[in-house]
């Protein structure tokens, strides 16, 4: 089954963890809601804490390093270790700035391993840093890579720094584009989704609308989805097509009426 699911983004500034968050929260509550008894895991590989976004507490990747690297990581542990809400779980990402690059991409081979063991979907925040083994772990060890982008022109150059050095040769794939922050133009100056994917070479994408309330989400540490309905309803959409695409017969849609069809 698909479930271990990785988000990156192409650049620092698309918004993967407020994105890898808001998805977590709605897929959690759903599943909640549907008493299906799934859990869902929430992974901060991105080289930084990443709860920005959440006023729940829980422990760090610092505290279990030892544990995963000795392959004597207990269930028991991995649970207890995670910040709690419901049926979401969230592992705070290393706050040691002096270890964050020691990390190397068996770690997050093993910490997957075990993660698999206790929890029904695994989304990760793999921020966008190509250089550390905690991203590059990420996208080689999950079963799906999503890349976060945005219309901007700096967005796709970073992306292609990345593309010819280090995803060719790791043969490192996205199936999907997630367009952040998305505006309509009509003009010439913003890409549509349609030449995003082009240009990227991804031929599936979900956009998520531009909104204003960056600041105000970060302060109340909260998801833009509190204050911005577009953009919750971008969310959704995304959560709906990577769910309806894991490999589970007789599946349904979590939401209903969140799609359109491209014209």
């Amino acid at each position: 089954m698909e479930k271990i699911i990785t988000y990156f983004g192409a650049d620092s500034k698309v918004g993967v963890t407020m994105i890898t968050q808001s998805v977590a929260n709605v897929l959690a509550l759903k599943l909640k809601k549907q008493n299906k008894g799934e859990k869902v895991l929430l992974l901060h590989l991105d080289g930084k804490t990443g709860f920005e976004y959440t006023t729940k507490k829980g422990g760090s990747l610092d505290g279990i390093k030892a544990a995963v690297s000795s392959d004597v990581l207990a269930l028991e542990e991995l649970l207890d270790v995670c910040a709690q809400d419901e049926n979401l779980y969230m592992l705070k990402g290393t706050s040691n700035l002096l270890e964050r690059k020691s990390y190397e991409d068996s770690f997050v081979k093993k910490l997957l391993q075990a993660a698999e063991k206790a929890f029904d979907h695994i989304l990760i925040d793999a921020g966008s840093s190509v250089d550390l083994g905690l991203a590059i772990g990420s996208l080689i060890h999950s079963n799906k890579n999503l890349l976060v982008a945005t219309q901007q022109t700096t967005c796709f150059e970073s992306y292609m720094l990345k593309e010819e050095q280090i995803f060719n040769p790791l043969q490192i794939t996205f199936d999907t584009l997630i367009i952040n922050k998305f505006a309509y133009s009509s003009g010439r100056m913003l890409e549509t989704e349609n030449s995003l994917m082009e240009k990227y070479g991804i031929k599936k994408s979900v956009c998520i609308p531009l909104a204003d309330y960056g600041w105000q989400a970060e302060f109340e540490r909260e998801t833009i989805m509190a204050y911005h309905k577009p953009y919750s309803q971008g969310i959704r959409k995304l959560a709906n097509k990577i769910y309806l695409q894991m490999p589970v017969a007789g599946k349904e849609p979590l939401f209903k009426g969140v799609f359109r069809k491209k014209v």
